[in-house]
């Protein structure tokens, strides 16, 4: 793949080094700092992503047009959510979850009315736009050779680069330390200058400067790879399942449910949990991981199967997939009843999210078997699981289980340890500071001091609206 310094190119260098620079200056140090150091500053550095890769998008249909708004909108929701809370769980699910969204929802929106259906071809896509950047890095040290020097014939440039350096290493090394030992006023006037080049001269400093030109290569080879059209590859529209495997497996597999049904029956939808902890475990747990299982064994199946079979074999398909439903609704009763006893916590909150995902995910499935014209399931599946994870990400998850389980712990029958929530953030603080004479919060000084000290050593680029709120009405 040949690259060239275009008017398209251009401001790709611009982004690449605006988002180097904005890197060393104001996220260096957030692997040492934890997520916590995370709040404005990635969120700006989300939207310089953003503009990147809008920039190679077609001038014809921008990335900023209301035709890209299905994609689009979530991602900024994502974004807000950094500037928004502290929550650190879900600034850590981020790290790797949204790369993979960005590769996933770019390239569907480059290929544009091109698009196949989401199948296998989609796949592979995917992963060679996910690689692409490694092919373009010797085009993006190119370009920057370009920018900085200028063409071959031409050396003017570099020649005037290295003159300012040569002239700056003979005043900076020599001429100033003489100068200034000769006249105390004038030692007195340039020291701040040679102070700040003596901390340029620390090993932080090339560091800085080291993993920033790294960076704004990377990201030029990202903008440089993602230019190039994706590579449409025929559609696997067109192929059928064969359909006595089709129904055998599929009919096979629902009478196996409906087997468990009838058995299960009694404990599917249980009035009241076990005192003992660890019986209500496995029988929560037990029901969130069939939950699970089900819904990667549905999705395998339906991309197989789904419209892709006779009549016979799509019916039992519906049946399959209703009998799954019931599983599901079976699973998020047990988890509501688990919650009411125990409170909220990240692991449960988010379990209950995929509860959630997955009844409006099968809901629609059986829905679908009701409509003429077929749908692509992988396709909805990802955008429903894109605007969901978005919602999630500006929800106020911490602020609601603190609340949820003190509003819970009220019951006679609770069994909520209030202590148990101070794996939560600064986002709670102030609710909790207001509560501190509550002899249900005693324990919780240390915690107080401790996130109190972690708000004071935030600079103000990594701040919160939560933390703004909370010195507000400190």
């Amino acid at each position: 793949m040949q690259f060239t310094l275009t008017e398209r190119v251009q401001p790709l260098l611009v982004w690449s080094i605006c988002l180097a620079v904005f890197w060393v200056v104001f996220l260096w140090g957030f692997f040492d700092r934890g997520p916590l150091s995370l709040g404005i500053n990635a969120a700006v550095l989300l939207l310089l992503v953003l503009g990147l890769l809008g920039s190679v998008f077609p001038a014809s249909s921008p990335m900023w047009s209301t035709k890209q708004w299905r994609w689009l909108v979530p991602f900024l929701l994502i974004a807000a959510s950094y500037a928004l809370y502290a929550t650190p769980i879900i600034k850590i699910i981020n790290i790797p979850v949204v790369p993979l969204l960005f590769v996933v929802f770019v390239t569907h929106a480059l290929l544009g009315n091109h698009a196949a259906r989401w199948g296998w071809a989609f796949a592979q896509t995917l992963v060679l736009r996910a690689f692409a950047w490694l092919g373009a890095l010797g085009a993006a040290i190119k370009e920057y050779s370009r920018a900085l020097f200028g063409t071959r014939n031409s050396n003017t440039a570099r020649r005037a680069i290295a003159g300012a350096i040569l002239l700056l290493v003979i005043v900076v090394m020599v001429i100033l330390p003489l100068l200034s030992s000769s006249d105390p006023q004038f030692k007195t006037l340039v020291q701040p200058l040679l102070d700040f080049l003596g901390r340029l001269a620390e090993i932080e400093t090339l560091w800085r400067v080291v993993v920033g030109v790294v960076i704004a290569l990377l990201s030029l080879a990202l903008g440089l790879a993602w230019s190039a059209r994706p590579e449409v590859r025929e559609s696997d529209s067109g192929t059928h399942a064969d359909a006595i495997v089709s129904g055998i497996v599929v009919g096979g597999i629902f009478l196996v449910y409906a087997l468990f049904l009838i058995i299960q029956v009694k404990r599917l939808w249980v009035a009241d949990l076990p005192i003992d902890f660890s019986e209500t475990e496995i029988l929560v747990k037990s029901g969130f991981w069939q939950l699970l299982a089900l819904s990667i064994i549905n999705a395998l199946i339906f991309l197989a199967t789904y419209a892709k079979t006779n009549t016979l074999v799509q019916r039992l398909l519906a049946a399959f997939t209703i009998a799954s439903l019931l599983l599901v609704f079976s699973a998020a009763w047990r988890m509501a009843l688990y919650v009411t006893l125990y409170g909220f916590s990240y692991e449960k909150f988010f379990a209950a999210y995929t509860v959630l995902f997955s009844i409006i995910l099968f809901a629609w499935l059986v829905f679908r078997f009701f409509g003429g014209a077929r749908r692509d399931l992988v396709k909805f599946t990802a955008f429903l699981f894109l605007w969901m994870y978005a919602t999630l990400c500006v929800f106020p998850v911490e602020q609601f289980i603190m609340r949820a389980n003190m509003a819970l712990a009220a019951r006679p029958d609770s069994r909520i340890e209030l202590f148990e929530m101070t794996m939560l953030s600064s986002d709670v603080l102030g609710y909790v500071e207001k509560r501190s004479n509550d002899p249900r919060f005693k324990e919780w000084g240390e915690w107080i001091e401790r996130t109190r000290e972690q708000l004071a050593q935030k600079s103000w680029y990594e701040a919160t609206v939560s933390d703004v709120v909370y010195q507000a009405h400190k």
